[in-house]
C-alpha cells in the first residue's frame, strides 16, 4: 500500500494543519489568556507568565519535539524507577512476555540460504506476512504482527511473531527469544538516559520516523554494511476491517477541513498538503477495495557489550541513515518503553 512518490514521513503524530494537537491547545490557551488580560481589569498580571509558558512549551525543537514534550520526558524519567523486570516464557513456539500486563504470540524463524531477493523468495515471505495480516483484519479484534531481523557477526536471522502463524511454509518454531536470548525466566532491565542494560548486554533503541522507499538501497542493507550488531523490528498493528473504513474516512475528512480552513484564511494550498491528501485518498481507496489497514512502527535496536560500544554503533548507523535520507530518532529518556515496544508482540504497545 506504499506509493514511492507519496510516502515520505511518519504520520504517527496527529496534526491539525501544520501544528500538533498539543501545540494548538497551548496556542489557543495563550491567545485566550492574553485577550482576557487586555480586555478585563480583574485579570492579574501574573497571567502573562502563563502566556509566556504556553508559548515556550509550544516552541518546536530541532529534533521534532516541542519544548513541552521534552520537559515531560525529562520529568517522567527523573521520577520513575530505573529498574524493571520482564518475565519470558517460550514453549513450543508460543511466547509470553509479562510486565504490567502480558502479551502472547507465536514465534517463528525463517530458514534460508543466501539472499532471498536473488531467488525470488522475498516475494514469498512478503506474501506470507500479507496473508497473516489479512486473516487478522477479518477478525473483530485485529492483532499484532512483528517481523524481526537480527544482525550479528554470524549473519542475519529473520523471525515473525503473530497470534496465529504456525502453518507457514518455510518457517519453523522459534527456539529462543530475540535479544534476551532465553526461553524461560526473568530479565532485569536497568534504564539509562540513552539505553537499557540487561545481563545480555547494552541496548540503544531508536524509531525510524522518515522513510525513503525509493532510495538506492534498503535500510536492512545499510545496517548490514555498518557491521554493528542490531535488530530491526517492524510492527504491524492490524485494524479490524469493520473499523478501518471509519478510521480512514475520519482522516480524510479532518484533512479536508484543515485545508478548507487554511484557504478561507487566505493561505495558499501547499504541495505538501496536496501530497498528504493524495496519500489519504489512496489509503481510503485501498481499504474500500478490501485491503487491510495497518499501523506500522519500525524500531531499531543497537547492541553492545558496553554503553560506549553501543553509542558508537548508534553514531555509525545514524550517519549512514542520514546520508540515505532516513531519519532515526533515538528514544532518549524513554529507552525502557521503546525497548519493550520493540520486542515480539509489542509489549505494552
Amino acid at each position: 500500500m506504499t506509493e514511492p512518490t507519496l510516502e515520505r514521513r511518519s504520520d504517527s503524530a496527529e496534526q491539525w494543519g501544520p501544528l500538533q494537537r498539543h501545540q494548538l491547545v497551548l496556542l489557543v490557551t495563550a491567545c485566550a489568556l492574553a485577550t482576557a488580560w487586555l480586555l478585563l481589569h480583574s485579570v492579574p498580571a501574573s497571567v502573562l507568565a502563563i502566556v509566556v509558558g504556553c508559548l515556550g512549551a509550544a516552541t518546536p525543537l530541532r529534533r521534532g519535539e516541542t519544548v513541552g514534550q521534552w520537559l515531560v520526558i525529562v520529568v517522567r524519567f527523573a521520577l520513575r524507577s530505573r529498574w524493571s523486570t520482564v518475565t519470558i516464557t517460550l514453549n513450543g513456539g508460543v511466547l509470553t512476555l509479562r510486565r504490567k500486563g502480558s502479551v502472547t504470540t507465536s514465534l517463528l524463524t525463517l530458514h534460508h540460504v543466501g539472499r532471498l531477493d536473488l531467488s525470488g523468495h522475498d516475494a514469498v515471505v512478503t506474501g506470507h506476512i500479507r496473508d497473516v495480516v489479512g486473516a487478522l483484519s477479518a477478525t473483530s479484534t485485529g492483532g499484532h504482527v512483528t517481523q524481526l531481523v537480527t544482525m550479528s557477526n554470524e549473519g542475519a536471522t529473520t523471525m515473525l511473531s503473530a497470534p496465529r502463524a504456525s502453518d507457514l511454509v518455510g518457517w519453523t518454531i522459534g527456539q529462543t527469544m530475540p535479544l534476551l536470548e532465553t526461553t524461560d525466566g526473568q530479565r532485569l532491565v536497568r534504564e539509562g538516559w540513552r539505553g537499557v542494560r540487561t545481563i545480555d548486554g547494552v541496548y540503544c533503541v531508536g524509531r525510524v520516523e522518515t522513510f525513503r522507499p525509493d532510495g538506492e538501497q534498503s535500510l536492512l542493507e545499510l545496517l548490514q554494511r555498518t557491521g554493528t550488531p542490531s535488530m530491526l523490528s517492524v510492527h504491524y498493528a492490524v485494524v479490524p476491517s469493520s473499523r478501518a473504513p471509519r478510521i480512514v474516512g475520519r482522516a480524510v475528512h479532518r484533512r479536508g477541513v484543515d485545508e478548507t480552513a487554511t484557504r478561507a484564511l487566505g493561505f495558499r494550498r501547499s504541495a505538501v498538503a496536496d501530497r498528504t491528501l493524495a496519500r489519504l485518498a489512496l489509503r481510503e481507496a485501498a481499504v474500500a477495495s478490501g485491503h487491510a489497514l495497518v499501523r506500522v512502527a519500525v524500531y531499531l535496536v543497537v547492541r553492545g557489550e558496553t554503553l560506549a560500544e553501543a553509542r558508537t554503533g548508534v553514531a555509525r548507523i545514524t550517519a549512514m541513515a542520514n546520508d540515505d535520507g532516513t531519519r532515526v530518532r533515538w528514544g532518549n529518556g524513554r529507552q525502557t518503553q521503546w525497548f519493550l515496544w520493540s520486542l515480539p508482540g509489542g509489549l505494552q504497545w
